[in-house]
């Protein structure tokens, strides 16, 4: 069977597997109103209203529901207008969703789904498909059963005012990351569409159509660029100000019907892109009766496998040791006869009797683990168990390893603090995807996020602010929340992080910043200031920028940074510790009389001569203690400290000059890594720092400029993306700020430069969505 003939076959196969979900779930509750039938609770139906209580729904918004909604002759009813939109307390993806409904004469509500309510900016009817409900046909884009303003509907389909009608609206997965919307109105299709976002897709079409002929659809407002671009949601019932009812509400989740992890083209959807890849016929099939054999270090790689599979699929492999059957099994073994591949490479090796992971070293297996993950149905992300499906793996054989050492994000709670469950969270996506740095900026002037046993204030004053800048730093008046904002990591917090991180083969690299950046830290401790006394009763930063605050660069400061810096080390077992070193305001130092003494009796030209003597005292301290100094490039002003690693990220220039000097560098440029950057037009997108680096131009990036001399690339370490949080309030934001760039990031690091192509990649991204979806991250839809 050629490429082609596999195409039409699966395509064929997913239309079967649909069709098999419309017939089975075509049933109605035939019995009494609102109970679901044996056979819809066979299908896996719940009911979102029992006639009884109303508990499974709240306002918009809201935790509440108000009065005017009420219980009347087992139906949910809005007596009056003033009830305002309910919606779910649930949030459901893909579903198969059916009730009744009666509407007064005359009347106008509404059905919306994934409706988004962390927006600020819009109505739910302006970012959500709307199912029209309606009493009188009208315009045939506005009556009963069609989609508001996009999809027509003919006469005579509703029923009269104050008759049950019935509707049902399916959204289901489709091929190729796209997804499949269908709608019933008293069991006549209504709405028969493929979303896909694409800009010549046919679902783009319709919505520019209905912007351009606004007059013609009915409609008052444009569509926004965000429109039905969340990928979950509560679904919502609408007060648009006439009496409306409504009965038999049930849904049935839908699993992400992915049969294949393959893309248009064939290949295997696997994101970094492996270095290479063999496919062939047949798959393995995982079951509870399938063997997972592993030893010593292999055995706790595979436990991680065996792990991450079970809430999917419901059940858990058993592991068993290399004496166990030969057939039918998932097999670790650590080599010492793959040199070619290091530390961090795997083969894998799938054929329909066996699945073989070789890796000289346990990050190997690591990461032939999750590759494995990604060849699996998308479904198999999913924390609860998925009905249904059968987990297949496609026969290949894959021989893989990394590019770069350094594959990094950095994350930023010393702006706006990040729990510690999320931040494990985010640790799990950036496993997925075999990124192996975290940076945590843990302190600024905003906040200092980790506990010191020495110097308790830190946290007791350093960690928290009186309130936070609302808006744009440079856009209008100031002006602020009166919110207290805050919070830290324990020491045992920090231990179980980068524990956790460990496991998952990525290295925590704390960051504190000196000598700018301080003002938290002088805020908790004065005598750190330049001018103590007249510091004496500053506040923590509630505006974003860089204050004048600027620590001193005294013995006894020299000497408290090391004590922390001591701590640190026992908490972080990384080989690099990050000091910062950019944007330091000097000012201060300037205007010392005491500090400009200290640059005439140390021989020093200027303050950035007297900023590398600070640096080199650092350097020393860590190098003294067995770790590397990483610092911004401004490090650079003044002469680098002898073994200090430079993070380049005002341009490349930084990082030409040292690699070419024989230091190492990481690439982390404002012009391709700033990922606190806009993604998109900036009147399309939250608010953000400014800047505008999109999807394409992240994939792009080439970490090893030209100007860099041959015999000096391997001073390149790697790469790392940037999420500066000034602007980046939650974590579900920050995830819409990372993902999918840093799958883009993920795959540059990675895979090999003569791989590199962008069509390819986004023909496998569109498949990668939907394990992002699974693991309910809430990325940002594709364009």
């Amino acid at each position: 069977m050629n490429r082609i003939e596999r195409i039409i076959m699966w395509k064929k196969l997913y239309s079967f597997v649909l069709i098999c979900i419309l017939v089975c779930s075509g049933c109605v509750s035939a019995g009494r109103i609102n109970q679901l039938s044996p056979e819809e609770k066979k299908q896996g139906f719940k009911l979102l209203f029992d006639g009884k209580s109303m508990d499974k729904w709240r306002n918009y918004k809201s935790k509440t529901i108000r009065p005017q909604w009420q219980i009347i002759d087992e139906a949910m009813v809005l007596t009056e207008k003033g009830g305002k939109d309910i919606v779910t307390k649930e949030k459901f993806d893909y579903f198969d969703f059916r009730l009744q409904w009666n509407i007064a004469e005359g009347g106008n509500s509404g059905i919306m789904f994934r409706v988004d309510e962390s927006t600020t900016k819009r109505l739910p009817w302006m970012v959500a498909p709307e199912f029209q409900l309606k009493d009188r046909y009208g315009k045939p884009r506005k009556s009963a059963g069609a989609l508001y303003g996009l999809v027509a509907v003919p006469e005579g389909i509703a029923k009269k005012a104050g008759e049950w009608n019935t509707t049902r609206i399916l959204l289901a997965p489709g091929p190729n990351g796209r997804e499949q919307l269908k709608c019933w109105l008293n069991d006549t299709q209504t709405v028969d569409l493929v979303i896909d976002h694409a800009p010549d897709s046919e679902w783009s079409k319709l919505i520019k159509r209905r912007n351009k002929e606004k007059d013609v659809a009915g409609t008052k407002f444009e569509l926004p660029a965000e429109f039905f671009k969340t990928t979950t949601g509560p679904i919502l019932l609408q007060d648009h100000g006439a009496r409306v009812a409504f009965r038999n509400i049930r849904i049935r989740k839908l699993p992400t019907i992915a049969l294949l992890a393959t893309s248009e083209a064939g290949k295997v959807s696997v994101i970094p892109r492996p270095v290479s890849a063999e496919y062939s016929e047949g798959f393995f099939t995982i079951t509870p009766a399938t063997l997972v054999i592993a030893e010593d270090k292999a055995a706790t790689e595979a436990q991680k496998l065996i792990d991450t599979l079970a809430p999917a699929m419901g059940f858990r492999l058993k592991l068993a040791t290399s004496s166990g059957p030969q057939d039918r099994v998932i097999r670790f073994e650590l080599s010492d006869k793959l040199p070619q591949i290091g530390n961090e490479g795997y083969t894998l090796d799938v054929t329909a009797k066996s699945i073989v992971i070789r890796a000289a070293k346990p990050a190997g297996l690591f990461y032939g683990s999750q590759t494995l993950r990604q060849l699996l149905p998308a479904s198999v992300f999913s924390k609860t168990k998925v009905k249904g499906v059968t987990w297949k793996v496609p026969s290949v054989m894959i021989t893989d390893y990394p590019r770069f050492k350094w594959r990094g994000l950095l994350v930023d709670p010393a702006r706006h603090f990040i729990p510690k469950p999320d931040l494990l969270r985010f640790i799990d996506a950036m496993a997925l995807h075999k990124l192996n740095s975290l940076q945590i900026h843990l302190t600024d002037d905003q906040g200092w996020r980790i506990e010191i046993k020495k110097y308790p204030k830190l946290t007791e004053v350093g960690a928290w602010r009186d309130e936070t800048l609302i808006g744009h730093l440079h856009k209008g008046p100031l002006l602020f929340d009166g919110k207290r904002h805050g919070g830290f990591y324990t020491q045992a917090d920090i231990r179980e992080i980068v524990r956790y991180a460990s496991a998952r083969h990525i290295n925590i690299v704390p960051e504190i910043e000196m000598p700018g950046h301080a003002r938290a830290a002088i805020s908790s401790y004065p005598h750190l200031g330049v001018f103590p006394e007249k510091q004496k009763d500053i506040r923590v930063w509630t505006r974003w920028g860089v204050s004048g605050d600027i620590f001193a660069p005294r013995p006894r400061t020299i000497a408290f940074l090391q004590n922390v810096l001591t701590e640190v080390m026992q908490l972080f077992p990384s080989k690099y510790i990050h000091i910062g070193g950019d944007e330091a305001v000097k000012n201060h130092w300037k205007a010392s009389e005491e500090f400009q003494a200290l640059i005439r009796d140390k021989g020093l030209k200027d303050e950035a001569k007297l900023q590398s003597w600070f640096i080199k005292q650092m350097d020393t301290f860590l190098t003294k203690n067995g770790r590397r100094l990483v610092g911004w490039d401004d490090i650079l002003q003044g002469g680098l400290a002898p073994g200090a690693v430079v993070m380049s990220w005002r341009g490349e220039t930084g990082g030409i000059t040292s690699a070419n000097a024989g230091h190492d560098v990481v690439m982390a440029p404002t012009s391709h890594t700033y990922f606190d950057y806009y993604q998109g037009p900036a009147d399309k997108e939250p608010l953000a720092i400014g800047g505008y680096v999109p999807l394409e131009k992240v994939y792009q990036y080439e970490p090893i400029p030209k100007a860099i001399d041959a015999d000096k690339a391997g001073h390149v370490l790697g790469l790392q993306a940037q999420l500066w949080s000034e602007y980046i309030p939650d974590p579900q934001h920050l995830e819409y700020m990372a993902y999918p760039r840093a799958a883009a990031l993920a795959e540059v690091g990675w895979s090999p430069k003569s791989l590199k192509d962008y069509d390819d990649f986004l023909a496998r991204l569109r498949q990668h969505i939907q394990r992002l979806k699974a693991m309910d991250i809430r990325y940002r839809p594709l364009d």
